[in-house]
């Protein structure tokens, strides 16, 4: 049986599994409620980076093959560049699983234009959640562009084995340092706002189904910044509601 899900990872077992994972069919994988982490101590922030078209950088991101979930490092390059975000795609998909056009529609729905249907379709994603839910945090590089991030992500088998495919995820380790996050939880950091969506997942990179998983994800990441310990029936209500400002349906 194949399963898909999103992982909303605003707070994680310590032991390192994902907290809260849904899909269709799938509401919970059977894992505990995860604690939240204390509050983070911010160190300052240094100057602001920059990133241009072409720009090659090294991530962390789990290895959801095995639970609770590893650790792998892919290296990938921005593919756009805009007010509000960096697309980076995962080296190994690029011209694959993911296109230019792919990454052009991403951009494009992320910065400037959703759907008729959506709460303001002259507006992207970025300035939706925005007005509706609040600002992102920007913790540690001073740098306010969210980082989206393409990658090829695995499939976990269990041991009755069910599949399960994964959507995307935002972590909320990547707001502490990465010497932080390992010596506390034994988690990695890419020390900036970032979301991660699945190339291989059921649907394309820039389907309305992954596209709406952005705004998901997005929705997150903002939650947490007014609310690190928020309920999470709240905070999933808050980001399917995000999905239908966008334009898109829930599942």
């Amino acid at each position: 049986m194949m399963r898909r899900c999103k992982i909303f990872v605003v707070a994680l077992l310590l032991w390192g599994v994902p907290g809260w994972l849904h899909g269709a069919g799938l509401r919970h994988l059977p894992v505990p409620e995860p604690a939240a982490p204390p509050t983070v101590v911010r160190p300052p922030a240094p100057m602001e980076s920059e990133v241009e078209v072409g720009d090659q950088k090294t991530f962390w991101v789990w290895d959801l093959s095995v639970m609770p979930p590893g650790f792998k490092q892919v290296t990938a390059t921005a593919r756009a560049v805009g007010d509000h975000s960096y697309i980076f795609v995962d080296d190994t998909q690029w011209n694959v699983t993911v296109t230019q056009e792919d990454v052009d529609t991403i951009f494009t729905t992320f910065e400037h234009q959703t759907p008729p249907t959506s709460w303001r379709p002259d507006h992207g994603i970025y300035d939706n959640d925005v007005d509706a839910f609040g600002t992102p945090p920007d913790v540690l590089d001073n740098d306010p562009h969210i980082y989206i991030l393409i990658v090829f992500m695995d499939t976990y088998v269990n041991d009755q084995g069910e599949e399960f495919y994964f959507d995307g995820f935002w972590n909320v380790y990547d707001e502490y340092t990465d010497e932080e996050a390992w010596n506390r939880y034994r988690q990695h950091s890419n020390e900036v706002e970032m979301i991660y969506i699945n190339c291989c997942s059921l649907n394309p990179p820039a389907s309305d189904y992954m596209l709406a998983v952005v705004a998901h994800e997005f929705q997150h990441m903002i939650h947490w910044n007014y609310d690190e310990d928020e309920e999470s029936w709240i905070n999933e209500s808050a980001s399917e509601a995000a999905m239908v400002v966008n334009g898109y349906t829930t599942d």
